[in-house]
């Protein structure tokens, strides 16, 4: 009998050939890997099914937020790492991305991106920066000084009653309303090496892709701009009765 993983780690991928075939053959033993295809055409599938990787399909184009939760739902742990199937982030550096987690220090933990790393362009810099800083406008008390696309959380903490984003916003729209339901001393960020991708970006290397994402993360801070109005409000309406 196989023994029960430490941890399962949850991957969306489309064509994702090239980093397959690093990211399969480093993933470590005790970790369970959740794969959902998003409709690859290329030798993805098969090198999923070659490997050990629970393989599931959604196929609606670009639903990446999707994607995840669909891989999360079949976590064969309480503790999950969801990460982008493209390598650049390692397999050796999820454990430490999920130290705290399992070490039950924290309940929600972001890989944000090392800045000397190599994959850190002056693109992703630059779309950081100003991605951070809308944010901190609507969530004044933002901790991170980066949002890279790795997450380590317990399923158990997560309230996934709340409708999250579908497609781009997802990592986003995940991490503010973490905020926004767990203590502060639950969540923390881990600085990760940031590596080159493997193979071309869906987001980045097209200009649909960058415009969907910029579409999505600004729908994100809207809504989350709204749920803060009516938190204010109905603190204030307390604040009145209780006088």
């Amino acid at each position: 009998m196989n023994p029960t993983p430490a941890a399962t780690i949850v991957m969306p991928f489309l064509n994702e050939e090239a980093a397959l075939k690093h990211l399969l053959s480093t993933t470590p033993a005790d970790f369970a890997l959740v794969l959902v295809d998003n409709g690859s055409s290329d030798a993805s599938r098969r090198l999923v099914l070659d490997s050990s990787a629970v393989l599931l399909d959604h196929d609606r184009f670009r639903e990446v937020g999707a994607c995840i939760e669909l891989g999360v739902a079949r976590a064969q742990t309480d503790v999950v790492c969801v990460m982008d199937c493209d390598a650049t982030v390692d397999m050796s550096d999820t454990r430490q991305l999920l130290r705290p987690v399992l070490t039950n220090e924290a309940d929600f933990v972001v890989g944000t991106r090392a800045s000397h790393s190599a994959g850190w362009t002056l693109a992703h810099r630059a779309s950081s920066r100003v991605r951070d800083s809308l944010t901190r406008r609507v969530v004044p008390d933002w901790p991170f000084v980066d949002l890279g696309s790795a997450r380590a959380f317990r399923r158990s903490a997560i309230d996934w009653s709340r409708a999250f984003n579908t497609r781009f916003g997802w990592n986003l729209d995940f991490t503010v309303q973490a905020l926004e339901s767990l203590s502060p001393d639950r969540i923390a960020s881990v600085e990760l090496p940031f590596h080159r991708r493997l193979g071309p970006s869906h987001i980045s290397g097209s200009i649909a892709g960058a415009l969907t994402a910029m579409v999505d993360q600004s729908r994100v801070l809207r809504l989350a701009q709204q749920r803060t109005k009516v938190a204010r409000h109905e603190s204030h309406n307390k604040s009145i009765a209780l006088v």
